[in-house]
């Protein structure tokens, strides 16, 4: 009769079948909710294209309260793909820099798609001082698309703005649609990422793969969210502001200038607010940095967690090790949170450079925003570890201090009992009378 044969097992992540349909099937989800937001968002839709001019003219009759009689004049053109679009809406909306508005009446294209809106005035307010600052352009229309039977009619909008006035304001700062769904990504997939770790799966099974997996993937996409919405977030405030005006995001605001002599005025962003009164040196005195130093900055967080990956790719993963699978999830949640600072990391290395004159040279600036966006998740990596094993030595002192202190009172005689034990057979001694 043949000895029995021991069972074979088989480590799960030699297994690549399992593996990769896990991983596929993750991969599948995040694309059909990713153009589900895309079509949700009207990111994929075209939009129309309002190209617009504004000219400056007096008007005949002027109100005795104001000193200035003129007005501007809004005109152009709406097309959809170069191709001139007749009969629709176009509505403006006129601000200036202390919050008034105004409304011209609305208008309708021609049938070369022409529109003009006006008159708007050059000062919203009492005050002359204060000119009207920008003017935003909306349009809309219903587009007919096809022919014969298959013609179908989409509703399509579109926008511009225009700046009628040089000085600048303090508004608030207006994101693009796609740059605002990068930024609510950014806590959506933290959150995401930080309930798959606090989830129970039992070792070895498929739920485990799946939060491994799936929290690799979000990491992936939380750097690049992060990357995109910085990036986004330059190109809308070049496109968008005007030198002199400064943006703000309540926390902090983003202005032109500089902080050291010798160099061109940038957009910076600044967690303190800009001076009223310029300074007589012409520089910038706060705590803030250009903004391509923060996207850099986020650029080499983003290269640490990479490597983090791929450090992930050669240890590989055993599911049925419980304890390497939290440390890896706790890995990877830490280093989301990195990269959600590395922003203020940049600004605080910005600003030693700037104490020790080392800010002039943009190239020096670039290598050290980068090593420190690198080399702070290191550091915070070892000040956690830091921290964790002082704790973790002061509960073992403390824990044989107090076994110590047990074994040398266990240790002690007793003490002595002062009367004498009686002789045998002596009779007990009679209780001494009232």
């Amino acid at each position: 009769m043949p000895a029995p044969t021991d069972p074979v097992v088989t480590d799960p992540a030699d297994n690549p079948s399992d593996t990769g349909a896990t991983i596929w099937t993750i991969i599948l989800a995040v694309v059909i909710v990713g153009v589900w937001v895309f079509n949700l968002f009207g990111l994929g839709a075209r939009k129309l294209e309002v190209v617009t001019s504004v000219s400056l003219t007096r008007t005949a009759d002027t109100l005795s309260s104001r000193k200035d009689s003129t007005e501007w004049i809004l005109r152009g053109e709406v097309r959809d793909d170069g191709t001139p679009v007749p009969g629709a809406q176009i509505w403006a909306i006129a601000t200036d820099s202390r919050g008034n508005h105004f409304a011209p009446g609305p208008a309708v294209t021609d049938a070369g798609g022409r529109f003009a809106l006006g008159a708007i005035p050059r000062r919203l307010g009492d005050r002359d001082t204060v000119e009207t600052g920008d003017v935003r352009v909306f349009a809309k229309a219903r587009i007919h698309e096809g022919t014969g039977r298959d013609t179908s009619s989409v509703s399509r909008r579109g926008g511009d703005m225009i700046r009628l006035s040089s000085r600048g304001q303090v508004r608030w700062l207006e994101f693009q649609a796609r740059t605002m769904i990068l930024l609510w990504f950014l806590p959506v997939i933290f959150l995401l990422t930080i309930i798959l770790a606090l989830m129970q799966a039992r070792p070895d099974g498929a739920l485990l793969k799946v939060q491994y997996y799936g929290s690799v993937l979000l990491a992936f996409l939380f750097t690049l969210s992060m990357l995109g919405s910085i990036g986004l977030g330059l190109c809308d405030v070049n496109g968008l502001s005007v030198n002199g005006e400064v943006l703000t995001l309540g926390f902090a605001n983003i202005f032109q200038g500089t902080y050291v002599n010798g160099v061109q005025p940038e957009w910076l962003f600044s967690l303190t607010a800009p001076s009223a009164v310029p300074t007589p040196d012409g520089l910038v005195h706060g705590f803030g940095a250009p903004l391509w130093v923060i996207f850099i900055s986020v650029i080499g967080a983003a290269v640490f967690t990479v490597s983090i990956f791929i450090k992930h790719v050669k240890d590989r993963i055993s599911f049925s090790n419980g304890a390497d699978v939290r440390e890896r999830f706790e890995q990877i949640v830490r280093h989301q949170f990195y990269i959600l600072f590395a922003p203020l990391g940049a600004v605080v290395v910005y600003q030693l450079l700037v104490v020790a004159g080392g800010a002039g040279q943009q190239v020096t600036v670039a290598l050290a925003t980068m090593a420190a966006g690198i080399a702070i998740n290191a550091i915070l990596d070892r000040a956690v570890e830091s921290v964790r094993e002082l704790i973790t030595a002061r509960k073992q002192a403390e824990k044989e201090k107090e076994e110590g202190s047990e074994a040398e009172a266990a240790e002690q005689p007793a003490a002595a009992d002062p009367t004498p034990p009686a002789a045998p057979g002596t009779p007990a001694a009679a209780p001494a009378a009232p």
